[in-house]
């Protein structure tokens, strides 16, 4: 089996069916690609939705937990339950895109073993549009695994989410019994990634999207407030620094959180007054320091449309291409 693209569900009702039948865009032959659905004790009419479509689509296979066993447990039954030689998560909420070209990025990625991970750049639908974010380039691009990771985690950044836009290998997962973390309710997916990103020599960027992502309906990080994200973030960097022995830089980590806290409050829509006496209390605080590739991003951003997240991580791939 060359791909199982897997469909962790609890109550998906519609947007599970819409999923399903997205995979169909994928220009696998049948006995190429599993649907795999790992069941969490859905209370709605999930399982109906998925017999009646298994009529139609044989390569679906559905796996029912005995008990609901949490969400990022669910997950971790789907790494036990998957078949492929390549895995892609893909979420109730989203489909995946209909040009993708993820018949290509398997067929590149069996050719060149060093090769890790593929991250795809992905369509964002929002309710004001749609947008595409991670397209760093317009070609495929490589770069050192490790010197990337590890550049951007040292700056607090976090390059993995969206982890449906990632092809995993899974023999990888199985040899070095990669598993999400339930303790990291928010980025167990950042630290699972992260471990697989840095098993092989390159990461590999593709971009055409390979999910549309989106935002218009209620997730997970949506309930999500700013003190619990933060804290999980230290977490975090903790732990993928036993898992690495970064050499950790407080103030640029800290020059990274300020934007972030700016940009949370942003999004929140706070007066613009209390948005200044947050970043101006950080920066009394002397906690920061001057990074080039912020300032670089910073400049660009003031002349370009570009995501700054995008901006930001481009820059450091060019680094380490």
């Amino acid at each position: 089996m060359k791909l199982t693209v897997a469909i962790p569900n609890f109550n998906g009702g519609n947007n599970l069916k819409e999923a399903i039948e997205s995979c169909q865009h994928i220009k696998l032959e049948k006995g190429e690609i599993e649907i795999l659905i790992v069941d969490n004790q859905s209370t709605d009419d999930s399982i109906s939705i998925i017999e009646k479509l298994k009529e139609q689509y044989s390569n679906i296979k559905l796996w029912q937990n005995s008990k609901n066993i949490g969400r990022v447990g669910n997950w971790n039954a789907v790494l036990e339950k998957a078949s492929g030689d390549y895995l892609i998560l893909l979420f109730t909420n989203d489909k995946i895109y209909e040009k993708n070209n993820i018949k290509k990025i398997l067929k590149l990625i069996d050719e060149n073993t060093s090769v890790s991970i593929c991250i795809s750049s992905l369509m964002k639908k929002e309710k004001n549009g749609n947008k595409i974010k991670k397209q760093y380039f317009h070609n495929i691009v490589l770069c050192d695994s490790k010197g990337f990771s590890n550049d951007v985690i040292s700056r607090g950044l976090f390059p993995f989410g969206t982890i449906e836009s990632i092809i995993y290998r899974m023999d990888d997962i199985k040899l070095k019994k990669i598993k999400f973390l339930e303790n990291f309710p928010i980025n167990a997916d950042e630290i699972f990634s992260y471990s697989l990103a840095t098993n092989r020599e390159k990461i590999m960027f593709n971009p055409t999207p390979q999910i549309i992502w989106d935002l218009t309906k209620e997730r997970f990080h949506g309930k999500i407030n700013y003190e619990e994200e933060n804290n999980e973030h230290q977490k975090t960097i903790q732990k993928i620094n036993e898992l690495s022995e970064l050499r950790i830089n407080k103030k640029l980590i800290n020059t990274y959180r300020i934007l972030n806290l700016v940009k949370y409050n942003f999004t929140t829509k706070k007066p613009i007054t209390k948005i200044m006496k947050i970043l101006l209390k950080e920066i009394l605080k002397q906690n920061f320091i001057f990074d080039r590739i912020l300032i670089t991003s910073i400049f660009q951003k003031v002349f370009s449309n570009e995501d700054a997240d995008d901006i930001i991580f481009k820059n450091i791939i060019k680094k380490w291409k």
